[in-house]
């Protein structure tokens, strides 16, 4: 599934087309604004060229209130994007257990490492090994995942553990000061 703003930055055809070639069973919904029209028709047309296994739809655009509702529904969040500052999509779908596969144009690339997901370089057979990989996990192995994500969200972006490793850091500075 996929969440952002369409346009080329958030490199929506990229994720579609890592699909191409898909063997496994997927459902690929799209969830955004259209902000670039043609590139969003160049997408379609990557939709249309995906194998019958693979399910892809327009649901439109979300309040900001549901998405991290939406996200909770979906075990992989696909944001193959060229460059984010901090990618608040991101934090909402970790801290709703969806898994996120992103690139290396991210401020954390430890997703991989803490259970959390991937960060990968922006080739499409890597994205389709890595989500084939994940479809032959059993039910319990995803929830385990889904649960790291979980955790790594609230590791790195609660603000009460924020402020906890902030105080040791600067405890720490004026000690050596």
């Amino acid at each position: 599934m996929f969440i952002s703003r369409i346009s080329p930055k958030k490199n929506l055809k990229f994720a579609i087309r890592s699909l191409k070639n898909s063997k496994f069973s997927a459902i690929m919904d799209v969830y955004g604004p259209v902000e670039d029209e043609s590139y969003w028709e160049s997408c379609l047309k990557e939709g249309e060229n995906l194998p019958k296994n693979v399910q892809f739809k327009y649901e439109g655009a979300l309040s900001h209130d549901k998405i991290r509702h939406k996200f909770a529904e979906y075990d992989i969040f696909l944001f193959p994007t060229l460059g984010e500052n901090f990618g608040h999509v991101i934090v909402e779908s970790l801290s709703s257990g969806c898994l996120v596969m992103t690139s290396k144009n991210v401020p954390w690339n430890d997703l991989e490492q803490d259970g959390a997901g991937w960060n990968l370089i922006l080739n499409e057979e890597d994205f389709l090994r890595e989500l084939t990989q994940y479809s032959l996990l059993s039910v319990s192995a995803r929830d385990a995942k889904r649960k790291s994500a979980i955790g790594y969200a609230q590791a790195k972006f609660d603000p009460s553990v924020a402020a906890e490793e902030t105080a040791v850091i600067f405890n720490t500075l004026i000690d050596k000061g």
